[in-house]
């Protein structure tokens, strides 16, 4: 599941930044408090939302959710941009702090149905060109001192989901945000758009 996948890649990188640095806390334990949830949220066919696009529903104001993938049938749409339609029974997949997914689930609870993904069992990513990556930051990467402004990620189809900076957990950085050195970077996203930015 995504989530074993979370801790498979910090624990590769935990092992491979110990064989560069003797590191005082590990990873896992600065995680021990990381709270990034994922949940699907079915679109009811009577929510007033239908019809309309990503960017009219405004919940990243009251919520500061992303929505990472849209699953329509068979079809998923990986980093939506704000111009997609929303429709019937769309899947939205929900990425955010616990209390951001509440506070969105909140927000839609009058005219959206709710699947809610136990902690063990993360929703079904199952598509091959779907990733989350963790990407440390040096100042040979890609990512150093730009903002996410600068790199327009969501333009390759890819997101941040959160980043592990001195310790804190910050879940969905703003357009503002720069990246340094030490920086752990999830983003997630299209398999290829996200190994570029590696």
């Amino acid at each position: 599941g995504l989530e074993e996948r979370f801790m498979q890649n910090l624990n590769q990188k935990e092992i491979e930044s110990r064989r560069q640095a003797p590191v005082s806390t590990s990873i896992k334990d600065k995680l021990s408090c990381y709270d990034v949830r994922l949940e699907i949220v079915t679109v009811s066919p009577d929510s007033e939302f239908v019809g309309k696009r990503l960017r009219e529903m405004p919940f990243r104001h009251t919520s500061s959710v992303n929505i990472a993938k849209i699953m329509r049938g068979s079809h998923s749409i990986v980093i939506p941009r704000g111009d997609e339609f929303i429709y019937p029974y769309d899947k939205l997949l929900a990425v955010g702090t616990t209390d951001q997914i509440n506070s969105f689930m909140q927000f839609m609870e009058e005219s959206i149905v709710t699947e809610s993904s136990s902690p063990f069992k993360a929703p079904d990513l199952s598509d091959k060109d779907f990733a989350v990556e963790v990407i440390p930051v040096s100042e040979e990467s890609f990512l150093y001192d730009k903002t996410l402004r600068d790199l327009s990620m969501r333009d390759s189809g890819c997101m941040v989901i959160s980043v592990l900076r001195d310790g804190n957990i910050i879940t969905n950085p703003k357009a503002e945000f720069r990246f340094k050195t030490g920086d752990n970077v999830w983003i997630a996203g299209e398999k290829a758009s996200c190994e570029f930015f590696r």
